[in-house]
């Protein structure tokens, strides 16, 4: 206030051919008193106002897990002098309203009921300023609802996207460390939980391996053993190689003959440059399914690769030829 009037009298002053007199002068700092009185008259004043306090929910019972959504914030009607309600808009941070879920539990012994937050009143005014009133809380039923906790150990499962800048592939299974969690919450969750999973994570133009401790996704009604994960991402360089094997058929009835135009087959692939040499032919299945043969209208069969070696991770598996001919002799 004193700082507008200050503004006022300057700017009259900077008008040009006005001489501020000593009644304006006057007239200016009685102007400021009576404007401070008022302010201080209005500070002293009681009202009613609502205002509004987040709430924290603490000591929630042991092997219990609250299921049921509590409000964040309360709604509060107020008595207060002008002050302290002053006090409140002008506070940039305010200390929450605090319930004890535990105090509530033992007191009702159930794993559902409600609490009426107009019996809480007097707890809730202790927790703010001296000079506030509390005369109504919205909303004014608090519902609770537990259900009881039990351990059950998990999978966990990363979600990860990673790609390689070639020739470099993933060139093995990517491993989790623990690959499985203590995991306690309500029945009715861990019941059907299969696994739990990690953030999502991407990787672009990996050349190595890699080895990182990734966050597993929250979940408020979990509580974990374990948050955190070690997840181990094998990666090498990859070369072409070709491998020529029979062909063989699968599914097929002890009296059939079965015979394959051709009955060999090239494979072309991309294995990693430290397997190279483990891998041999014998490990490469190339095949046909008598199953598909039921549904085919022609002599014709598409071929599928299998590799044995579940150790080694191929990639760009190409047969040739891919589909091949064939004859049942009875």
């Amino acid at each position: 206030m004193s700082s507008l009037i200050s503004k006022l009298f300057n700017r009259i002053r900077s008008q040009r051919g006005v001489k501020p007199s000593k009644k304006l002068a006057v007239f200016f700092f009685f102007l400021f008193v009576s404007s401070l009185f008022w302010v201080l008259n209005a500070l002293t004043k009681d009202y009613k106002s609502e205002i509004t306090y987040s709430v924290k929910y603490i000591n929630i019972p042991e092997n219990k897990v609250l299921i049921s959504t509590l409000p964040s914030e309360f709604k509060l009607k107020v008595d207060a002098f002008g002050y302290a309600l002053a006090r409140y808009n002008l506070s940039k941070s305010l200390p929450s309203i605090v319930v004890d879920v535990e105090l509530l539990y033992k007191k009702n012994k159930k794993n559902k009921f409600f609490v009426l937050t107009k019996n809480t009143k007097d707890k809730i005014t202790k927790q703010l300023n001296s000079e506030i009133e509390v005369l109504n809380i919205s909303p004014d039923t608090l519902f609770f609802e537990f259900a009881d906790m039990i351990n059950k150990k998990i999978l966990v499962k990363p979600n990860l996207n990673i790609n390689c800048i070639k020739p470099f592939h993933v060139s093995g299974e990517i491993t989790v460390n623990p690959d499985s969690i203590l995991v306690s919450g309500p029945t009715s969750i861990l019941d059907t939980l299969k696994f739990i999973s990690s953030v999502k994570l991407s990787y672009k133009d990996v050349n190595d391996t890699l080895i990182r401790d990734v966050q597993l996704i929250d979940n408020a009604e979990l509580k974990y053993s374990d948050n955190f994960v070690r997840v181990n991402i094998p990666v090498d360089k990859y070369t072409e190689n070709t491998f020529i094997v029979p062909l063989e058929v699968i599914n097929k009835p002890e009296n059939l003959t079965i015979q394959i135009f051709p009955n060999k087959v090239r494979l072309n692939f991309l294995v990693s440059v430290s397997q190279f040499s483990l891998l041999k032919p014998y490990n490469l299945k190339a095949y046909v399914d008598y199953n598909n043969i039921q549904n085919n209208i022609s002599n014709k069969l598409r071929v599928s690769v299998d590799c044995t070696n579940k150790e080694i991770l191929l990639y760009s598996v190409k047969a040739t030829p891919s589909i091949v001919e064939y004859i049942i002799e009875k």
